[in-house]
């Protein structure tokens, strides 16, 4: 199967946690976007220098909760699925 399909099936199974190490970020980050985008669902990414900001929309919001606490607890208040890259996070766990 095809990194596409096998990312695919794993978010459609709602698999809650994915790691993922790589390192072709760009690449991941390609992938994620055409699996969120084939699932109709949002598509977030964190990283430390610039916060949480979707992806998947032309007008989204830059850098907000850039703390890694404030980011999780967004995250935890959205009413809808989604798919959240939290780039080198695990520093802060």
């Amino acid at each position: 199967m095809s990194d596409l399909g096998d990312v695919e099936l794993v978010i459609q199974s709602r698999v809650p946690l994915i790691l993922v190490q790589s390192r072709e970020e760009l690449r991941v980050v390609e992938l994620f976007r055409r699996v969120a985008r084939r699932q109709g669902l949002p598509l977030y990414r964190w990283n430390a220098s610039t916060g949480l900001q979707r992806l998947d929309q032309e007008d989204a919001q830059l850098g907000t909760q850039r703390k890694p606490a404030d980011a999780l607890s967004h995250i935890r208040k959205l009413s809808t699925p989604g798919v959240f890259l939290l780039l080198d996070f695990h520093p802060y766990l």
